[in-house]
């Protein structure tokens, strides 16, 4: 980042104390073709961190998530072991998602990285939940698991096949119960990492769950 960008991070991690910039801890240059080790550096944050939360949120800065309905229907509904679910695009438009393979695309996947064609069902990148578990799996074995080119999102349905768990689609608390625009957020609390260029942000914790918010690159 240039000298500007640097000295408003340190100033927004000096008031607000909730980024990881390299400066407290994050080793990676951040980037688009950085998304898959950036997750892998979200999951080693969230179980080394905060053991104790049952589920971990995976959100773009612009989203924003509404943490007490969200934590109501997590604490009615969902299993707290081997859980992954957002936005799956292979339910939402009832059929499967293909590869990008145009080279001029900034998805570009060569059939020498990914030979198959289709794409595993998989929670888009911008909101997704995991459970704890899942994380550390991700944490415990970052070193073998390979990316699915830059794509973080598929990535991560592909590395939790493992554990045979897929994503789970629609949920109760999809879309308005719990996310919105950033841009319709205007008269309600928003979390000051949201508001900042952050690599990763610890957000806010409790018992039940670790919110991390990522910058969306360019």
């Amino acid at each position: 980042a240039d000298a500007h960008v640097a000295a408003a991070l340190e100033r927004e991690q000096a008031e607000f104390g909730d980024l990881l910039i390299p400066s407290t801890g994050l080793d990676l240059e951040d980037g688009y073709k950085s998304l898959v080790p950036k997750t892998k550096a979200f999951a080693r944050y969230a179980h080394a961190r905060h053991p104790e939360a049952a589920f971990v949120m995976f959100a773009d800065d612009d989203v924003l998530v509404d943490v007490p309905r969200l934590l109501e229907a997590m604490e009615q509904t969902l299993p707290r072991r081997r859980f992954y679910a957002g936005q799956v695009w292979a339910e939402h438009f009832r059929k499967p998602t293909l590869p990008q393979r145009s080279t001029t695309h900034r998805n570009y996947l060569p059939e020498a990285v990914y030979p198959m064609s289709q794409l595993p069902p998989f929670a888009i990148g911008p909101h997704y939940l995991l459970s704890m578990d899942c994380a550390a799996f991700i944490h415990k074995n970052k070193d073998d698991l390979a990316g699915v080119g830059t794509l973080e999102d598929v990535s991560v349905a592909s590395w939790l096949l493992a554990l045979q768990v897929q994503p789970q689609a629609p949920l109760p608390w999809q879309g308005s119960w719990f996310l919105c625009p950033l841009a319709q957020a205007s008269e309600q609390k928003v979390l000051p990492s949201m508001r900042t260029a952050s690599s990763l942000s610890p957000g806010r914790t409790s018992g039940t769950l670790v919110t991390l918010y990522k910058m969306s690159p360019n």
